[in-house]
């Protein structure tokens, strides 16, 4: 099994062709190229003020930007982490890399994750 090649990239809501309407503001999406691989958030109808997980609703809403931009940088951390596997003893090191570039994968693939609006 394999994952949709990345890059993939987080943004806001948009509006869904499907039914004619904005998604809710505090929805975000995953693209990878123009697909839609992840949305990321809670509709505020599905939940009521008064239902037991309301609260739960309100702080997944308010990490889905930072939920989004995490599942973003997934292709870049999944490549990070197979370089360093290629750092083990055993491994083929046809496929080595130097610690120097491998400490720069690692601050890319954190600021893909922590990026800010």
């Amino acid at each position: 099994m394999t994952h949709t090649p990345g890059p993939w990239k987080a943004r806001p809501n948009s509006f869904d062709e499907v039914l004619s309407q904005p998604f809710d503001d505090d929805d975000w999406f995953v693209d990878a190229g123009n697909a839609t691989i992840a949305r990321v958030g809670i509709e505020s109808n599905n939940v009521g003020p008064k239902h037991p997980h309301a609260a739960v609703q309100k702080k997944a809403t308010k990490n889905a930007p930072a939920n989004a931009r995490l599942i973003a940088a997934a292709p870049d951390l999944l490549v990070l982490a197979e370089a360093l596997l290629g750092t083990q003893p055993g491994a083929d090191y046809k496929k080595w890399i130097p610690p120097d570039r491998l400490a720069e994968m690692a601050r890319a693939a954190i600021a893909r994750a922590k990026m800010e609006d």
